[in-house]
């Protein structure tokens, strides 16, 4: 584990672009949950009252474009990141970049529910960020492990040779 700690730590200290990435990303799902946790706040004496006036109702919209900004944002950087992973100086990176990642949105899973239980905020709304972002990490997996196997194979098969 020490020298995947390294590897990590080499690759945010040799470049500037993935410490980038970093710090943006951070930013905007701390933007995503706070307009998430304000907009349920906001809405709580609507779905009482049950009446929503347009301005009300622009306000709401206002705040989900910007949330749904923020998303989109946070899923780019993230697609960013992983398609860098494809360039050949940081592919020695790789497991632990993917294993960072993966530690990462389950970190972030947890802290979504626990702020969605302290703030009474739907959990759906809290958590939903991190599906699309998961489910590119998986695919970047599948396919670094698919080419794993295909190269070990190729290699085991010109050894027989």
């Amino acid at each position: 584990m020490d020298n995947s700690n390294k590897n990590l730590n080499s690759i945010f200290e040799q470049s500037m672009l993935f410490r980038s990435i970093l710090l943006l990303s951070v930013f905007l799902y701390m933007v995503y949950v706070s307009i998430e946790i304000y907009k349920s706040h906001i809405s709580e004496p609507f779905i009482v009252n049950a009446e929503l006036t347009q301005v009300e109702f622009n306000q709401l919209h206002l705040l989900s474009n910007y949330a749904f900004i923020a998303e989109v944002g946070f899923l780019i950087l993230l697609i960013v990141c992983n398609l860098l992973m494809f360039k050949k100086e940081k592919k020695p990176f790789f497991k632990d970049f993917i294993l960072f990642q993966l530690l990462m949105f389950t970190g972030l899973f947890l802290l979504n529910t626990a702020l969605a239980w302290l703030f009474n905020v739907p959990i759906g709304n809290m958590t939903q960020i991190l599906f699309a972002p998961f489910t590119v990490v998986m695919m970047v997996l599948i396919y670094f492990l698919i080419e794993s196997f295909l190269r070990r194979r190729e290699v085991k098969e010109s050894k027989l040779k």
